[in-house]
């Protein structure tokens, strides 16, 4: 009997042991994604970097590091961009080390399988405003299932009851005293042909669209 309950307070010290650890673990790895997440609040900030993916050869050379830093991380801030009624055009992706891709799915012609694994991966948190509408559109475009979304108006509005603005504009003033440049005409643009109708995303359509993925994710 002596030997039973022996093992039996060793066993619970092990078990004890190990979720104290992964705890903490867990823990500092927050801690780690905020210090990171302070220094780049917005496009902009010295500590972003903007990668355009316009084709499936841009999406290789990138795909292993991202792949590899999104699922260490299990987080990551998520936008898509349409033209009218279309298909999407445009997929932001914001990573907690500063890197924000751009995937101009429009001329990709499809979701590549790499990023469909993420977008499908139950592990991974996809942050966005408004994001149940999206993941349903990328399913209806795209064929592909988005699991496992946070809308971060939720979170805001349990946390600051106060907030009455709820679009993506508006959390970021209350709660990373940010402004973010929400022209009309920059959102209802052409994301496919770019503001000038020369093929290319504008400066500005980059800065839009890239906030909108990275902030979510600071928020």
């Amino acid at each position: 009997m002596n030997g039973i309950s022996l093992v039996t307070v060793t066993f619970a010290v092990v078990i004890t042991g190990a979720a104290l650890w992964k705890y903490r673990s867990k823990r500092n790895r927050l801690s780690n994604h905020r210090y990171s997440l302070q220094r780049i609040l917005c496009y902009g900030r010295e500590d972003v970097k903007i990668v355009l993916i316009e084709t499936l050869e841009d999406w290789i050379k990138v795909s292993k590091n991202v792949i590899n830093d999104i699922c260490e991380s299990g987080m990551i801030g998520l936008d898509v961009e349409w033209y009218n009624n279309g298909r999407i055009a445009l997929m932001q992706l914001a990573l907690t080390n500063g890197l924000c891709l751009l995937v101009r799915l429009n001329r990709l012609k499809c979701i590549p399988d790499g990023l469909l694994r993420i977008l499908q991966d139950k592990k991974i948190l996809k942050i966005g405003v408004g994001i149940q509408e999206d993941c349903a559109k990328i399913l209806i475009d795209y064929e592909c299932t988005c699991r496992n979304w946070m809308d971060i108006r939720h979170l805001v509005r349990s946390r600051r009851q106060h907030c009455t603005k709820l679009g993506m504009a508006g959390i970021a003033q209350e709660v990373l005293s940010l402004t973010l440049d929400k022209d009309w005409r920059i959102r209802a643009g052409d994301w496919e042909e770019g503001f000038n109708k020369d093929g290319k995303l504008s400066p500005r359509q980059i800065e839009y669209a890239s906030n909108d993925a990275l902030v979510a994710l600071n928020v």
